[in-house]
């Protein structure tokens, strides 16, 4: 099988470098990770990329978040899997793309994998 590439975005380095580790638990897979829109955007224009992970508040403007980089992600590769992270608890999930996978932070590993299948799969279907 050929090795994936992830596109982790989050502005908190901690949160990002931790993601990282985990994908790249996974031998198959090869991960970029980005701290706000613009940069994920710029890895986007110029990388074919199988799965996104990024969370929902990101820095700056309401129109450079991470539902409005899943829909530039799709734009751009239309088969790309989503995951989309969030630590809002109070957030709702209304403007993303039906097929994303939502996990809410903190998630573990196992929930995370099985968030990245899921993205998989909705990716072919929808």
């Amino acid at each position: 099988m050929d090795h994936q590439i992830i596109l982790v975005v989050d502005d908190d380095h901690d949160v990002l470098s931790a993601i990282q580790a985990v994908c790249a638990s996974q031998t198959d897979q090869k991960i970029l990770g980005a701290s706000d829109f613009v940069e994920a955007l710029a890895i986007l224009s110029t990388t074919h990329v199988d799965i996104l992970i990024a969370d929902i508040m990101l820095p700056g403007p309401a129109s450079e978040d991470g539902v409005a980089l899943s829909f530039e992600a799709m734009d751009a590769w239309p088969n790309i899997a989503l995951v989309l992270i969030s630590a809002d608890a109070a957030g709702t999930f209304d403007t993303y793309s039906k097929r994303a996978v939502c996990l809410r932070k903190p998630f573990g590993r196992d929930e995370l994998f099985a968030g990245m299948a899921q993205a998989r799969l909705n990716s072919r279907t929808q």
